[in-house]
């Protein structure tokens, strides 16, 4: 027990921080752990891609990426299969895991899910006739997008590809 007269000792806590201050510390943390943002016209390397048996119009020619806050929007735009370019295919994709569904005017309904793994890298899950898993990351300082690319065809054709687009 502590003596009227006697003072407290501060000089123990010298250094310390104080609450105030960690909780502002780590409020200031949370705000800046960003995550990688893909924004940008990303065009496939073709030098750089081995499609091994796999013909050139599986893939997106061109991915636009505007990364907000809380979601990406994919624009894809495609080739068919005489090489002819595809009306872009749009999709606003929820960092929470919310499901974007679209019905393509060829087919069944299309459900697609975006999940981070950590900072630098997120998995897309796309739902329809096929289900792809693409796993998104950036290399070379952000200047390649690698996506690794897992397809199960409705006929269970299963195949793998990794793609490489440069941003323009």
């Amino acid at each position: 027990m502590i003596a009227h007269n006697e003072k407290w000792n501060t000089k123990k806590y010298e250094g310390c921080p104080s609450a105030y201050t960690l909780l502002l510390l780590c409020s200031a943390m949370t705000v800046f752990a960003q995550k990688t943002s893909f924004s940008g016209n990303w065009i496939i390397n073709k030098d750089k891609m081995d499609f091994g048996q796999a013909p050139e119009w599986v893939i997106p020619k061109n991915i636009k990426v505007e990364q907000g806050a809380d979601k990406l929007t994919l624009t894809r735009i495609s080739l068919d299969q005489s090489l002819a370019e595809q009306a872009p295919i749009t999709e606003t994709l929820a960092f929470n895991g919310k499901p974007f569904l679209r019905t393509p005017a060829s087919g069944p309904l299309v459900t697609t899910t975006l999940h981070w793994l950590n900072d630098q890298s997120f998995t897309l899950v796309r739902k329809g006739t096929s289900i792809v898993t693409e796993i998104w990351t950036l290399e070379d300082g952000g200047k390649t997008l690698v996506v690794n690319r897992d397809v199960t065809q409705d006929n269970g054709l299963k195949y793998n590809l990794r793609c490489y687009y440069t941003i323009q």
